[in-house]
């Protein structure tokens, strides 16, 4: 059986764009979604983001 690896370089663009740079989970066919509501800043990073100049983004939903 190939690697992940050299199958990924036999697919076509669209194929190694979708799956580059994930690692595959332990028999999951595809990539599983991680569903979190939890984040954490530490405290500079929570000012920075309540000043409005997050270092990185946030993702989240408000309803």
């Amino acid at each position: 059986m190939s690697s992940d690896k050299e199958r990924l370089k036999k697919a076509g663009k669209g194929t190694r764009a979708v799956h580059s740079g994930t690692t595959s989970s332990h028999n999951s066919i595809n990539t599983p979604i991680f569903q979190s509501s939890t984040f954490f800043l530490d405290d500079e990073a929570y000012k920075m983001w309540k000043a409005g100049v997050p270092r990185s983004p946030v993702y989240t939903r408000y309803h």
